[in-house]
């Protein structure tokens, strides 16, 4: 009667670049024989008695004792990526128990997840993988602060491995002398934005039911109107107008406004030059009429890749404007207004679709996926294209995003003081001459507080006085007006505080697990810092 392996229980997750000493244990029917081998990427053999690797082929040949057979293997360090083939040969009289198959999503074969085999061979493999650096830095979302002169942090954690908490420590500064920062409050993990970069197809995808051509968008109009020109259309798609139309009308728009006869679908504009403009099929206007442009919008849109990293409330930022993903509903209301009232939801789709694409995997990882998102704002034709931040902001999107498990604390941002000397003496007056005005910013500066003037010799008895004016839309050397009179000598060094054109953000971070690649760690300023 033939004897039985049951299951080879070895840890198969990623080796770190240091390398790393894995117990295995085989069990089955007392017995069993079998044979290990291993080996690595350039094809030396795992010795396992010497517990290295070498050249000439050699395994571990063996049979269970009481029902099980435990050993060990060490796995070197090393400088580059690898990878070991491990095959258990049942030898004859000995057998694997059933082969219970697991596939990816793209159809090809998890051999680590399958167990048993249905031959003599059963196959795992391990990759090993040099660490990774988590790069820390600040940047802005939206582009509207500046940030010049950056100083990021980097923390080295193996490939899904950990990390203790660790201090870091980012800057970055303002690139044009006239402006400034201020802290709108302290920076929290939640300001932490992970985003992938997709780019959008060439044509949307229209939903059932969907209105592509909505007269408002978020109570905006939609729409444009222009005039004809002096001349009658007749029977042509060439349309010109009495002006230049192309910062109003785009391809695509919906033409309205004159008669159609009865075999005519309503046409768009397939074409705009100034004042002329194509449409789809031959019209005919009176000279001067009033057309009116309906712009089409759409909810569904295809993108090449990370679809797999999207969700239902995905941010979406494409340039400065800013959707997220959501699902669709067309739904009719009936009686409303009315205790009959009811709403019937005519169609509904699911915000991500993969639209029958298969995910691309790399040593088990999905690496690319292609497919449809639905935006909860319809967007222009001028959508197709462009590429996207898609993503979102806090540690579960770090996680979720970028495969990074990890806790932030401890979040602190100062702004570097500013420092300047007065170019000569004060004797009782407000108005103090300064040889740089760079980053301070003065109480006419609309929505800003002013930065606040300390220094041996600036009269404290009350409070520090503020800039009250002749500084924020200027630099270089001049005078500044203090909210207090001063005697001063000259040269003397004077600390604006409140405001700076530096800021130094500091913290701790613990990786609880890495993710599988490089990633950076943004802090986006926009949320805490505003600047002049």
């Amino acid at each position: 009667m033939e004897k039985k392996i049951s299951s080879f229980n070895l840890d198969l997750s990623d080796l770190p670049q240091i390398g790393e000493n894995r117990d295995f244990t085989i069990t089955g029917d007392k017995g069993s024989e079998f044979e290990l081998k291993i080996t690595d990427r350039v094809g030396y053999y795992y010795n396992f008695n010497t517990n290295t690797f070498q050249a000439t082929q050699t395994n571990l040949e063996a049979s269970l004792g009481l029902n099980s057979y435990k050993g060990s293997v060490v796995f070197p360090p090393r400088t580059a990526d690898d990878y070991y083939n491990i095959t258990l040969y049942a030898k004859p009289g000995t057998i694997h128990a059933n082969y219970k198959e697991v596939r990816f999503l793209d159809d090809t074969i998890d051999i680590n997840s399958s167990t048993g085999s249905n031959s003599l061979i059963m196959k795992k493999i391990i990759y090993q993988y040099n660490d990774l650096t988590l790069t820390i830095s600040p940047f802005s979302l939206s582009g509207n602060v500046e940030v010049a002169s950056v100083t990021s942090d980097t923390i080295v954690v193996p490939r899904g491995g950990s990390r203790t908490k660790t201090k870091f420590e980012i800057k970055c500064s303002v690139s044009t002398a006239t402006k400034s920062y201020q802290l709108i409050r302290q920076p929290e993990s939640n300001d932490i934005f992970s985003y992938v970069e997709p780019v959008v197809g060439s044509a949307p995808i229209t939903l059932p039911g969907e209105d592509i051509y909505p007269a408002t968008v978020n109570g905006v109009s939609n729409t444009a109107t222009a005039n004809v020109s002096g001349s009658a259309v007749s029977s042509s798609t060439t349309v010109v107008m009495e002006e230049d139309v192309s910062a109003s009308v785009a391809v695509g728009d919906k033409v309205t406004g004159f008669p159609l006869l009865s075999h005519n679908t309503i046409p768009t504009v397939t074409n705009v030059s100034t004042a002329t403009l194509t449409i789809s099929e031959n019209v005919t206007i009176s000279a001067g009429a009033t057309l009116t442009f309906t712009k089409q919008r759409n909810k569904r849109w295809p993108l090449n890749n990370f679809v797999h990293l999207a969700g239902e409330g995905t941010y979406i930022r494409d340039g400065s404007a800013v959707t997220t993903i959501a699902k669709y509903i067309d739904s009719l209301t009936l009686n409303e207004g009315t205790q009959q009232e009811e709403k019937i939801k005519k169609n509904q789709e699911e915000a991500i679709n993969a639209a029958g694409n298969k995910p691309t995997y790399t040593n088990g990882v999905i690496t690319a996926l292609a497919g449809n998102i639905i935006v909860s704002d319809p967007q222009l034709l001028v959508f197709a294209g462009n590429t996207l931040k898609l993503g979102g902001y806090g540690k579960g999107e770090l996680l979720r995003v970028y495969g990074y498990d990890a806790t932030i604390t401890d979040l602190d941002a100062t702004l570097t003081e500013i420092t300047t000397t007065t170019t000569s003496a004060v004797t009782n007056s407000t108005s103090v001459p300064v040889a740089s005005r760079n980053g301070i910013i003065s109480d006419d500066v609309s929505g800003f507080e002013p930065s606040i003037c300390s220094g041996i010799g600036i009269d404290a008895s009350v409070a520090d006085p503020t800039v009250a004016t002749g500084a924020g839309a200027v630099s270089g050397a001049g005078t500044i007006v203090l909210s207090a009179a001063q005697t001063l000598e000259k040269g003397r060094t004077l600390t604006f505080t409140g405001t700076g054109q530096e800021v130094i953000i500091t913290g701790y971070i613990e990786i609880n697990k890495a993710g599988t690649a490089n990633q950076t760690l943004r802090f986006d300023v926009d949320r805490f810092l505003s600047i002049t």
